[in-house]
This record gives structure tokens, sequence and C-alpha cells, in this order.
């Protein structure tokens, strides 16, 4: 229990300390499980009409940009010439490696980038 309690402190602390660079890590995961889902979804859709953003300004009166919720999900296997509207890693066909790169090209861990598409996968199979 004392080593429990030991470890909840520095995480408190750590994310007193660091609120901003928490908020880029929840983001990231946030904009990858969209572009995952896409894919393994097949939503072919995915143009940039349906992706938009929610801004306002923090306490320092500067402007913050966040990821809106996800709207117009469709299951669309046409596509224009049978492709995304939206490409990965420069690919219309992408594959897990493509998407890998691009989480790890956003700082997120190639593992963490793994564990997401098999989660989402899963959860599409059921």
């Amino acid at each position: 229990m004392a080593e429990t309690n030991k470890m909840l402190a520095i995480l408190d602390n750590y994310l007193h300390d660091n609120p901003d660079e928490i908020a880029k890590e929840i983001a990231a995961e946030f904009r990858r499980r969209r572009m995952v889902f896409n894919y393994i979804a097949e939503n072919k859709d995915d143009h940039c009409k349906n992706f938009s953003f929610i801004v306002n300004k923090d306490n320092e009166n500067k402007w913050q940009w966040h990821l809106a919720p996800a709207y117009d999900l469709t299951h669309s296997t046409e596509g224009y010439n049978g492709e995304h509207a939206t490409s990965v890693n420069n690919s219309a066909h992408p594959s897990i490696e493509d998407m890998v790169a691009v989480g790890v090209k956003n700082k997120m861990k190639e593992q963490r980038c793994r564990e997401l598409y098999y989660e989402i996968e899963d959860i599409i199979k059921q």
C-alpha cells in the first residue's frame, strides 16, 4: 500500500507539473485512434470536411486547438478508385506498418501504436 501511495504521489506531481505534455499525449492518441478506426472500419469517406477542430483561449489568452468529436463515420467500402480519401504515410492502401510509422513520427512509442491498432481491430471485429 505504501508503494502504491508513493507511485500515486509521483504521478500526481508529474500531472501537476506537466499538464501541457499530458494533454499533447492524450490528443495524439485520439488522433491516432481516429486514423486507425477509419482504415479498419473501411470509412473511406474520410476527407478533410469530416475532420473538425474546436478552438478556444486558455488562461493565458492563447488559442488552443482540439480535435472535435468524430462525426459522419460510415462504412463505405467503395471510395474513389477504391481508396480512402485520406492517405496514411503517403499510402492509399496503408499497412499496419504505415500506421505505426505515422504514430512514431508524431512521438508515440511504437509499442503503443501497435497496441492501439490491435485494440481497435478487436473491437471492430466483434
